[in-house]
């Protein structure tokens, strides 16, 4: 059995690293203990926003994408 320990320093986006104050998760898998057997499949949502306050920083004007990244232990 594979034991999934949630390091909720790693639930931030990865990409650009500046959007971190404006990203807010609302709901996560890894706000909770996973226990998964070998072999199992699962679903693991993630809902997130960007704060719109995003819009109206200069230094994220040319930001177009934003990559969101978990690391499984």
């Amino acid at each position: 059995m594979l034991a999934f320990v949630p390091d909720l320093t790693s639930a931030l986006p990865r990409r650009p690293p500046q959007i971190a104050p404006y990203f807010a998760k609302v709901e996560c898998f890894c706000f909770e203990e996973q226990r998964l057997l070998a072999g199992e499949e699962v679903d693991l949502p993630v809902f997130f926003f960007i704060d719109r306050d995003f819009v109206d920083d200069p230094l994220m004007k040319d930001v177009r994408e934003v990559t969101l990244s978990y690391t499984f232990l």
